[in-house]
């Protein structure tokens, strides 16, 4: 989705890579400079990313991603906001499983979060 905007605004030589988590490599096909090309058209790609890093190996860290059930939320704390409060501790929200737009089960919600290592969630 978010690679067809980019294409759509006519941005068609850059290229996501999917890093896992929220996190994706950004590259020009044709080998040319993507920062140079991110700060030409800044409030464009502002819109579409919170964070714009140039390429570090050191900086970098693998966040694995992990589903958790939520159990035992009241039908009036049944939205987004809530289940970020939820996980807060265990890591970076990323989505809710299509169940929760479609209410098709409310005895728990699924919820799709980014860890920075490898422990269990509780």
């Amino acid at each position: 989705m978010v690679q067809n905007r980019i294409i759509d605004a006519g941005f068609k030589d850059l290229v996501l890579i999917p890093m896992g988590a929220d996190k994706v490599f950004v590259r020009s096909s044709i080998g040319e400079d993507t920062m140079s090309i991110v700060n030409s058209a800044k409030e464009f790609f502002k819109l579409l990313f919170s964070n714009w890093t140039r390429w570090d190996k050191k900086a970098l860290t693998y966040p694995r991603g992990a589903w958790v059930r939520l159990y035992g939320i009241p039908l009036h704390a049944w939205n987004v906001d809530f289940f970020r409060l939820c996980i807060m501790d265990c890591g970076s929200f990323l989505r809710v499983d299509s169940c929760f737009a479609d209410k098709d089960r409310l005895d728990f919600a699924r919820v799709l979060i980014a860890m920075p290592d490898l422990d269990i969630v509780n």
